[in-house]
């Protein structure tokens, strides 16, 4: 079923203004009257489509989730057509990064200093997107340790990586070329495969 292009335009439109108050304001204190007044949308419209303004986020991140995805699929038909298990996981961490530098008026206030919720979501969406590949290719990853404890270690580190990077003001340029070698020799390596 496709979405009237009404309610695809005025969804944008809370979307994008939502990102743009993130410049000045962080996410726990943007206020969903602050949030519709800025939008030029009344309250009724923006409940007709969020029950609050987590759900809204939420609906960004599904947005990113999407394009990284998409960005994924991308780069597999480029670069990896002997579907090379270290290559893929590469091509993971590009989209992610893709994405991320990308759109980084948003992702840029993801941090749990900032905000523990959008915090929370970016997380979750690294872990369910390598956790559905890991839990996919656990036979041709051949994981050493548990599944579970495996692809925590590798979210977990991709995510602070990219935060710890960030927070010494490296761009997403200095910072891809790092995280790249150190995700390749965890792989190659029985560090983490057996």
């Amino acid at each position: 079923m496709t979405m009237d292009k009404r309610i695809i335009k005025t969804k944008n439109n809370i979307k994008q203004t939502l990102i743009r108050m993130l410049k000045s304001k962080s996410f726990d204190d943007i206020t969903v009257k602050e949030l519709c007044e800025e939008a030029q949308t009344s309250r009724i419209t923006f409940y007709t489509h969020y029950s609050d303004k987590t759900e809204l986020a939420s609906d960004i991140f599904e947005d990113m989730q999407i394009r990284a995805k998409e960005e994924y699929y991308r780069l597999q038909n480029e670069n990896n057509s002997a579907a090379d298990i270290v290559c893929d996981y590469l091509n993971i961490l590009d989209s992610i990064l893709n994405i991320y530098y990308t759109n980084y008026d948003f992702f840029g206030h993801t941090r749990s200093s900032e905000s523990p919720t959008l915090n929370y979501m970016y997380f979750k969406i690294i872990d369910e997107t390598i956790g559905q590949k890991i839990e996919k290719d656990k036979d041709r990853l051949n994981p050493r340790y548990p599944l579970s404890m495996t692809c925590d270690f590798i979210c977990s580190g991709i995510k602070g990586f990219i935060n710890a990077g960030r927070r010494d003001g490296l761009s997403g340029e200095e910072i891809r070329p790092m995280a790249r070698e150190l995700l390749k020799r965890l792989l190659e390596n029985e560090v983490v495969r057996k």
